[in-house]
């Protein structure tokens, strides 16, 4: 298996992790705010790097309750590294109400083509 695939079935197993302590905590009668808000980020991170787009991953959101970006890069470099994180952030942090990274193919080699596009 590729280091790739290696890092994204890390990740979901770490969400599963993380899961399982909100639904224990909230059995217990503690809301869990804190880490809701890390699963949602986690959430998002694995998402993108997956080729989704923040739209078909949260398709609404309230006012005032858009996803942390800057959360969001800190997710994607714990799960999958620097240099994914490197690769993924002029996607992220652009000023585009929609974020979609491009996903990067299964040997690790980052869609160069639409990276220079993206930061021209």
């Amino acid at each position: 298996m590729s280091d790739f695939k290696e890092k994204l079935a890390a990740a979901k197993e770490s969400q599963k992790e993380l899961a399982e302590t909100i639904r224990a905590k909230r059995r217990e009668g503690d809301r869990a705010h804190y880490d809701s808000y890390r699963f949602r980020h986690a959430h998002l991170a694995y998402c993108l790097i997956r080729g989704r787009s923040l739209r078909q991953i949260e398709n609404k959101n309230r006012e005032g309750n858009k996803p942390n970006r800057g959360e969001i890069l800190r997710w994607i470099e714990r799960l999958f590294g620097e240099e994914v994180h490197d690769y993924a952030k002029p996607f992220v942090l652009s000023n585009e109400d929609d974020i979609r990274i491009p996903r990067p193919s299964v040997e690790g080699e980052h869609d160069e083509e639409a990276l220079r596009a993206h930061t021209a």
